[in-house]
């Protein structure tokens, strides 16, 4: 039958855009980055695609329908659009709620479901808070995942569930295999216990819960899987999983990205000059994966599973002999964040450095994060204005001791399937929908990602560069010379009071005055 099915993929039959030919998708998360960037895919390259039905909730007062249509105004729509100016009419909204009864879908909008001819479905809706509180995890990453499920199986035309996972799902692990790990503890019983159980309680038992894995996160993904291997039994099911999704690498254009998730809140935080130091082990592996790698993996996994007739397991996460440290991710953003893709209006010139020890990481902490912030708000106290800096450091310093886990730290994934998926495409099928990451360049897969942190999250112009340039010079001139008073006042302290150490610190302080005069950096600080 796989020869019979290969036959079909080189004569053209069995194409990935010929399987969705006439189909229906439902998407869950579509208004997540990964959901966007996977319907952007799916009516470009896939134009012969029926209708994509996305669950959507309201918010804030807006309308599902309006959600949607806001959807099409960003930029990543915009080469779908002028080549295919009628493509957006294909998404339809489907009011619902992974955390309400039946999804919250109504009778109606089930019906209209059933009839629809949906032949995938791809769950990625989940929450993506590491630290949030158990019973919240529970309630949408694995209860949400029984709700779609049951759905699916009211689809009489479903080919494949695709569910989404993660690569960390078992990090307690440091080496994972694709296949789906027993559970810790039946999710069933959990989801009932947690039912009547207080939140006292549920706090004090997630420590006990979670044995060796970090946090909810990784925690209830790895029981998500398990329940889809057990509820989905009967269904054609296919697991994907992940690692940490970055900017887009060449799809639809390079350095997409619209989220401060992962490593583009880390290069925002380094860019405004609030992030100067985190943990981190050098030589671990920062397994990056670009969004438009995942997206294609999505897609093609529904495609296979059809295939193969076989449920399996995908840990999508970049190829083994071509992999990114967190030392080298480090020098390179640097390095970019600070020329290139430099931001407008830094609150400090960018200067961040990783560190090996936990005693320096803390030290680093106090004089780099808590001093500054501090000192920030105690000046916007005099001008009467409200002290916001400590409340954007105190939430930073929060985000890095939950990432710690993953810079600290290193692991390497089985990519059997994924290979297999590989090697079953056709020629251009394998060029569509590329998931080959061995020739990811990284130096300029990061910069363009630098790039679109500014251009997409901070919504800088590059034209203002040179004025850019001309701040960021300034403000390099004031680290410099603030690292160097700080020093010399140091010294001065430990050294014995001498007329010419008096002298010398003098002269120095009157040289640093002259300069700042000398650049008119009077008009970015206040002396």
């Amino acid at each position: 039958i796989l020869l019979l099915n290969r036959a079909m993929v080189e004569s053209g039959a069995g194409s990935v855009a010929g399987f969705y030919a006439g189909s229906s998708v439902l998407v869950t998360g579509a208004t997540g980055f990964l959901g966007k960037c996977l319907m952007e895919k799916l009516l470009r390259d896939c134009p012969d695609i029926a209708n994509i039905y996305v669950l959507v909730r309201s918010k804030k007062g807006v309308s599902p329908a309006d959600r949607v249509n806001s959807l099409f105004d960003c930029k990543l729509y915009e080469r779908l659009l002028r080549e295919q100016p009628g493509a957006k009419e294909k998404v339809i909204p489907v009011t619902g709620d992974i955390m309400e009864d039946g999804l919250g879908i109504s009778e109606e909008d089930e019906r209209r479901l059933v009839q629809a001819r949906i032949s995938v479905v791809v769950h990625s809706a989940a929450t993506l808070k590491f630290n949030e509180d158990l019973r919240t995890a529970l309630a949408m990453n694995v209860g949400g995942t029984k709700k779609v499920i049951d759905l699916c199986k009211k689809l009489p035309h479903l080919k494949c569930l695709v569910h989404v996972s993660t690569a960390y799902a078992n990090c307690d692990l440091p080496y994972i295999r694709d296949h789906v790990y027993e559970p810790p503890c039946d999710p069933h019983k959990l989801l009932d216990a947690l039912d009547w159980m207080t939140e006292e309680a549920a706090e004090k038992i997630t420590p006990v819960l979670l044995g060796r894995k970090p946090n909810t996160y990784t925690y209830t993904k790895h029981l998500a899987e398990c329940l889809v291997v057990k509820e989905a039994a009967s269904l054609p099911y296919i697991i994907v999983r992940p690692s940490i999704v970055g900017a887009s690498w060449r799809e639809p254009f390079p350095g997409w990205i619209d989220n401060y998730n992962g490593p583009s809140g880390l290069l925002v935080a380094t860019g405004m000059g609030f992030m100067r130091t985190y943990k981190c082990t050098p030589d671990a592996v920062a397994d990056v994966i670009p969004v438009d790698v995942v997206v294609n993996t999505i897609i093609t996994s529904a495609w296979y599973r059809c295939l193969t007739n076989e449920p399996c397991t995908v840990n999508c996460s970049t190829d083994g002999g071509n992999q990114m440290t967190w030392g080298k991710f480090t020098e390179i953003t640097y390095v970019s964040l600070t020329t290139t893709a430099a931001y407008n209006n830094p609150f400090r010139y960018p200067n961040c450095a990783y560190t090996t020890s936990y005693w320096m990481y803390g030290l680093y902490l106090f004089l780099c994060h808590k001093l500054p912030a501090v000192t920030a708000d105690t000046y916007m106290r005099c001008l009467g204005q409200k002290p916001k800096i400590g409340r954007v450091y105190q939430n930073l310093n929060n985000a890095l001791e939950v990432l710690r886990f993953f810079t600290e730290n290193s692991w390497q994934w089985e990519r059997k399937n994924i290979a297999l998926m590989q090697n079953s495409l056709s020629s251009e099928d394998a060029k569509a929908f590329n998931m080959d990451t061995s020739r990811l360049d990284w130096q300029q897969y990061l910069n363009d990602f630098c790039l679109g942190t500014k251009v997409h999250l901070m919504k800088e112009d590059v034209r203002d560069m040179a004025k850019t340039k001309q701040k960021h010079f300034k403000l390099k001139t004031i680290h410099y010379m603030m690292n160097f008073v700080t020093t010399a006042a140091f010294f001065k302290m430990l050294m014995l009071r001498s007329e010419f150490a008096t002298k010398l610190f003098n002269a120095f302080v009157r040289f640093c005055v002259r300069r700042v005069k000398a650049l008119r950096l009077d008009n970015v600080i206040t002396w």
